[in-house]
């Protein structure tokens, strides 16, 4: 029997980008993958640019190779794991819908996977052309959680890449709303095959990234990650009261030593009152990320909450142009 793969795209407003996309995969697949089934099933965060009714008119056009779940709102990061673990197939791909993961990696990670026997093959960023200034900051982002992670963090990797069913399975099993994806493969995947790329600049519409999502990232990154965070916080706040004590403790001998002599202005009082200051800020949000994240943990929720699925039906099943 063939075995089957599994290609699951999460999208958002990228409806320059999923017919040509969907295309591309399936000519793949047909001159180059022959002798394997697959599906493309892809993810959709409630966009509003026309992408829903393309996908719909892709499920038709493609019925029993393509596929769509159409989420109830924009669940930005969480749509990309939901969709995960609802493809089938014996592996599952995830690609985003952008082009800038190139899919003519695709065969090659097929071949690592079914020929070489690797459990998951990740897709890292060799270098890309994006701005000097979002590429210094992401350099900046992979280097200081290569650092503080506790385990082996894949440098350049985004979740881009091909992913054996025994690895959804146990990802299936431990999954919750705040598990990073990049930090679940690089702490529990075993058998790594790395194939690098470049990535490539945006043809159509434009980036859902910027500063402020980086940052959100690394700050999730970070408190899933390790517990490097707290661990330093705690350490500086020691250090700092320990000087701040001896200090104290220096000022205040002389001062009995040198009554009359000895004056101090009021410019060192506030530089170290706003330094400590600043100190104990970072630190409680710090204590307050992981709290956050324990609650998030705690709390039983549904994680994605979907509005409807298209072409999960019978092969034969046509779709209705209606997603409300």
């Amino acid at each position: 029997m063939k075995k089957t793969i599994g290609i699951s795209i999460p999208c958002f407003n990228e409806a320059e980008n999923v017919v040509l996309l969907c295309e591309t995969i399936i000519k793949i697949f047909e001159e180059q993958l022959k002798e394997y089934n697959y599906i493309i099933q892809f993810i959709d965060n409630c966009s509003t640019d026309g992408t829903q009714e393309l996908l719909i008119e892709l499920c038709n056009k493609y019925t029993g190779t393509v596929r769509a779940i159409f989420n109830q709102e924009n669940y930005r990061w969480k749509s990309s794991p939901h969709g995960f673990l609802n493809a089938d197939g014996d592996c599952v791909i995830i690609i985003a819908a952008d082009f800038e993961e190139p899919p003519e990696l695709i065969p090659a990670m097929v071949h690592e996977w079914d020929i070489n026997g690797y459990k998951i093959v990740a897709g890292t960023k060799a270098g890309s052309n994006e701005k000097k200034s979002m590429a210094f900051f992401r350099k900046l982002y992979y280097k200081i959680n290569s650092m503080l992670n506790e385990y082996s963090f894949i440098d350049g990797f985004c979740g881009f890449g091909l992913y054996d069913r025994e690895f959804i399975e146990l990802f299936r099993k431990y999954y919750d709303e705040e598990t990073v994806f990049r930090n679940f493969v690089a702490r529990y995947g075993w058998k790594i095959k790395t194939l690098s790329y470049m990535k490539k600049t945006r043809t159509h519409g434009s980036s859902k990234h910027n500063i402020f999502s980086l940052f959100d990232d690394f700050i999730r990154t970070l408190t899933d990650g390790s517990y490097v965070g707290i661990r330093i916080t705690t350490f500086l706040g020691f250090v700092i009261s320990l000087i701040s004590m001896l200090g104290g403790g220096v000022y205040f001998i002389l001062k009995l030593i040198y009554w009359n002599a000895m004056t101090i202005g009021i410019a060192p009082l506030i530089i170290g009152m706003f330094f400590l200051g600043g100190i104990q800020l970072f630190v409680l949000g710090m204590i307050g990320e992981y709290i956050i994240k324990l609650d998030l943990r705690l709390t039983p929720k549904q994680i994605v909450h979907e509005r409807k699925r298209i072409g999960f039906e019978e092969v034969n099943n046509q779709v209705s142009d209606d997603i409300g």
